[in-house]
């Protein structure tokens, strides 16, 4: 009888500490912890810390920093619309949203697992941020979009980085 009670308490035991393993992998999916900082090998620490919002799953973190960079993109898309009209603010408009389609595509890229495809998406965008500032440079004026687009690029970079945590 002793050895069946031992046995149902070693059955138990497992059983508990089972459970405490999974859940803290789930926790550590969205909670930070020292060995899981995916943050910490990117140029932009700071902008990528403030888009992955502690989480510690690279697909997810990925994900999310790419739904950063389209929100920031469409934020500037609007803004070249309030500049007035010029052929450059035109040609930022167009960029931008050449830069949102590749954003979108890249996101379906992480879900597929098709790095070659996500890293090819996410230098297009980065190209297409690049445009926006060329075509104030050919004028020679400066690009009213400049820190937007720098910020754009910035985290852009970010989400390569984040990229290579991806199996």
């Amino acid at each position: 009888m002793a050895i069946k009670n031992s046995l149902s308490l070693i059955f138990v035991a497992a059983a508990v500490a089972a459970g405490f393993i999974l859940l803290g992998e789930k926790a550590n999916a969205i909670t930070p912890g020292p060995a899981r900082d995916l943050c910490k090998e990117t140029d932009y620490q700071q902008l990528c810390r403030a888009a992955v919002k502690g989480i510690t799953n690279p697909e997810m973190a990925t994900e999310a920093a790419i739904s950063a960079v389209i929100a920031e993109t469409v934020s500037a898309k609007e803004v070249t619309k309030r500049l007035g009209t010029s052929r450059e603010l035109d040609t930022c408009h167009d960029s931008l949203g050449y830069a949102i389609v590749s954003l979108r595509t890249a996101q379906k890229n992480v879900k597929e697992h098709d790095r070659v495809s996500l890293d090819k998406n996410l230098g297009a965008a980065v190209s297409d941020f690049a445009s926006c500032d060329d075509a104030f440079a050919e004028i020679g004026r400066p690009s009213p979009l400049a820190n937007n687009t720098r910020t754009l690029r910035h985290m852009t970079s970010n989400c390569m980085a984040l990229a290579t945590w991806l199996d």
